[in-house]
């Protein structure tokens, strides 16, 4: 289980090689530790150009991500190479996923003149009336990002619950994760410059794009111009497609979301749709 992603203001998956990888953005609540830790991939600088200047922790990478990431001056290096003292290995885990960063430390590195990240969306506290885009109700959906993730909103928590594999996803503490908005935003994956067998998230341009907040969805387009743009959301007629204010769950991925029926999104809320995926590991 990961720490600290039930705190994440926004979480960012995508594919690697056969599962997916978070990306977690922690601006407006603290956390005291947060991994496991791992290795950056190219698809990283283009999706925390935007965040202006964050943060980034990593444990290492290719020769090729190291060469893309020094030449961005974008981010704070706060990684295991540069901030080892703010590292350390968990007893209770097996490596690689042992590695788990004590953002005080991380923190500690902010620099003296930081500016105030752009809003990677826009956000109102409305969800239907006029000018705002048709939402359909959903049960959940499943997308695929490498792992199978499915999300099932649940009115007695008012959130989407993430499901890997048709299991709870939980943090250490056992709570399972769940997020107030779930952007599922359609990209083009091509094989990274620095390893051929790993796959890069294309962030940067346009595409189909679903909203999912309050237990309906909203189609959309997304656009980013250049890698320091937020993402935008809109309908074909250039109405803005909002976001809850609270917390995003985003995942980049090359296919469609499929909805699920209500039956199939009870059955994942009371345990017995694990059994009965198949393929699952």
């Amino acid at each position: 289980p990961q720490e600290g992603l039930e705190k994440a203001d926004l979480v960012m998956e995508v594919r690697v090689e056969g599962i997916s990888r978070y990306l977690g953005v922690w601006h407006s609540q603290d956390v005291d530790e947060i991994g496991p830790v791992r290795s950056a991939r190219t698809t990283d600088p283009d999706l925390i150009a935007a965040l202006v200047r964050p943060l980034f922790s990593y444990s290492g990478g290719n020769a090729g991500v190291l060469r893309d990431l020094q030449r961005s001056d974008w981010f704070t290096d706060v990684s295991h190479d540069a901030v080892p003292g703010a590292y350390s290995r968990s007893a209770e885990r097996s490596a690689p996923q042992d590695l788990m960063a004590d953002t005080r430390e991380l923190w500690d590195r902010t620099p003296a003149e930081l500016a105030l990240p752009t809003p990677h969306f826009t956000y109102s506290p409305e969800t239907a009336g006029a000018g705002v885009p048709v939402r359909i109700p959903v049960a959940g959906f499943a997308v695929a990002v490498g792992s199978d993730a499915r999300f099932v909103w649940d009115d007695e928590v008012s959130r989407w619950l993430r499901f890997a594999h048709g299991i709870p996803h939980e943090d250490t503490d056992g709570r399972q994760l769940g997020f107030d908005n779930v952007v599922v935003v359609q990209v083009d994956y091509v094989p990274s410059a620095a390893d051929l067998q790993s796959p890069e998230a294309v962030s940067v341009g346009s595409g189909p794009a679903w909203v999912f907040s309050s237990g309906t969805v909203a189609e959309a387009d997304w656009s980013r111009p250049e890698r320091t743009a937020p993402w935008r959301l809109s309908t074909g007629d250039g109405t803005s497609v909002d976001l809850l204010p609270g917390t995003t769950w985003m995942v980049l991925t090359d296919s469609d979301p499929l909805a699920l029926d209500g039956t199939e999104a009870a059955r994942l809320l009371d345990g017995t749709e694990a059994a009965r995926l198949p393929g699952d590991r």
